[in-house]
């Protein structure tokens, strides 16, 4: 049955498809003919097997284990960004599809024709510039991200199975792989809610009934993976403190904080913000409007209601304080879908007037996703130059120290990078949280400066005479070679003077006038 209903919705959505198709080319197709990677993927490069020891620590063994699965280590960054797009595709068509179920016949009349917008204003947002910035996780959270539509769609016709067996089977499998999304990357659990919370509040309107029987079945769903995953967490590590949180700060702090970032989403402040959020809240307003006047806002809708408008806020309230923008998927998600619900509830209005509005709405979600999309790729391609650029900078740094007279080819020296380097270019209009950063020049507010990351990206590139300072004594040689740097007076980048041999073995580099 389900092959049979797919294969009619694929059918009657051969354009809204292709439209989802371009929309995503066009944002993320940099990726595809790109090598350039940034923090974090240098790590996984060197030492994949390390790198996952520390995701494992993170809760994040699911990362691990679909990275294992599908060899994803050593990284091929084509193979990782290509099967990102392609899950991205799929995971617009899936989650459409959902959607599409839980609506009435004259209702996925409409739906059919604009369901594009929903997914292009969803994953045209730069938020997902940061998360897919780390190459080295893009095939496990974009294949998660396909997966959580997948698995509602099963339990959509879970109770059409007949066979106890299968459907015992089915409720495994169900579980397994939610406890797998769960444990690739915790804001996927997030995601998973809201996604609950959208389909309870469609089918609440759709069938005009509060339906807290389904409701249940879908929390023991999350409930028991939810269960399994944090066992599971105990069982391959305790974890670390990675995860910030603002509780122990006490509930007025953690208010202030909330407080904050719901302003701070509202003023459409930073790049992955903007004005499609302010339009969403207003889109609300008149869904609960319409849905009143047609006396179909019940217990149910109003229930959805509230979950739907805090799912871009789960994370702050869990945690008591803003985390990183590549975490919050909820925000475009609910967006995109606010959009679309809107739209299918005035489709049906022969009235002039509320149709051109409709049109005015179809138009500003594309011309969005459109922006959106434009900022997007502005990050990808940004990042390639700086790559780039890296790269090129490393190339001068290694001439510049193989031209000294103390400089023996057969010989390793640990490098210490005081000060950072970065570029500053019109090709590189834009930078996020993480993306766009140089290794030069990422880790230079940290005790222990760039030089890590650096070194490892300059291993890389195929210069193996220079080896990462020791970890453990990476804090007191940094202290050491800053003091040395002032008390000495050394001249910065692209100086002669900059570069100095210090106990036989060890380079220090300073890259920048200030240091501190």
């Amino acid at each position: 049955m389900l092959y049979k209903d797919l294969k009619i919705f694929l059918k009657k959505s051969i354009i809204p498809i292709i439209l989802i198709i371009i929309f995503l080319l066009f944002t993320y197709g940099e990726r595809i003919i790109s090598n350039a990677y940034s923090i974090d993927t240098e790590l996984y490069i060197t030492n994949y097997i390390e790198n996952a020891s520390w995701w494992n620590s993170l809760g994040r063994w699911g990362l691990t284990l679909i990275n294992k699965v599908f060899c994803i280590g050593p990284l091929s960054i084509f193979h990782s960004n290509f099967f990102m797009l392609v899950f991205l595709i799929l995971s617009s068509i899936f989650y459409n599809y959902l959607i599409y179920l839980y609506l009435d016949d004259n209702q996925k009349k409409y739906f059919l024709k604009y369901q594009f917008i929903f997914p292009i204003i969803f994953y045209t947002n730069p938020i997902f510039a940061e998360q897919f910035n780390f190459t080295n996780q893009n095939f496990a959270v974009s294949l998660c991200l396909m997966l959580i539509p997948l698995i509602l769609i099963s339990i959509f016709y879970l109770d059409k199975i007949e066979n106890k067996l299968n459907k015992y089977c089915l409720i495994i499998i169900n579980i397994t792989i939610s406890t797998l999304i769960f444990a690739t990357y915790q804001s996927l659990i997030l995601l998973f809610i809201a996604n609950i919370a959208v389909i309870y509040f469609i089918k609440c309107f759709t069938e005009n009934d509060s339906n807290f029987k389904w409701l249940m079945k879908y929390i023991i769903l999350f409930l028991t993976s939810a269960v399994f995953y944090f066992l599971i967490c105990k069982l391959v590590g305790e974890g670390n403190s990675y995860l910030q949180t603002g509780y122990s700060s006490g509930l007025k702090t953690v208010f202030k904080n909330i407080y904050y970032v719901i302003i701070s989403t509202l003023k459409c402040e930073t790049i992955f913000y903007n004005i499609s959020y302010l339009f969403a809240i207003t889109f609300a307003f008149f869904i609960i409007a319409i849905l009143i006047k047609e006396k179909r806002f019940n217990i149910g809708t109003l229930l959805g209601t509230i979950g739907m408008a805090l799912s871009p806020y789960y994370i702050m309230i869990i945690t008591g304080v803003d985390q990183l923008k590549r975490t919050q998927f909820n925000y475009s998600f609910i967006i995109g879908i606010t959009f679309i619900i809107i739209i299918v509830l005035l489709s049906k209005y022969n009235n002039k007037i509320i149709k051109i509005i409709n049109f005015t709405i179809i138009l500003l979600g594309t011309a969005i996703a459109y922006k959106q999309g434009m900022m997007t790729a502005l990050l990808f391609s940004g990042d390639k130059v700086r790559f780039d650029y890296d790269r090129a900078f490393a190339t001068t740094l290694i001439n510049k120290i193989e031209e000294k007279d103390w400089y023996d080819k057969n010989k390793k020296y640990n490098l210490i990078l005081v000060g950072k380097e970065s570029m500053s270019s019109k090709l590189q209009p834009l930078k996020g949280e993480v993306i766009g950063f140089s290794f030069f020049e990422f880790d230079y507010p940290y005790f222990y400066g760039p030089s890590h990351r650096a070194t490892t990206f300059i291993n890389e590139l195929g210069y193996s005479n220079i080896k990462n300072p020791d970890k453990n004594n990476l804090k007191t040689d940094f202290e050491k070679a800053k003091k040395y740097i002032k008390e000495n007076n050394i001249k910065s980048f692209p100086s002669d003077e900059s570069i100095i041999k210090k106990d036989e073995d060890t380079i220090i580099i300073r890259l920048s006038d200030k240091i501190d």
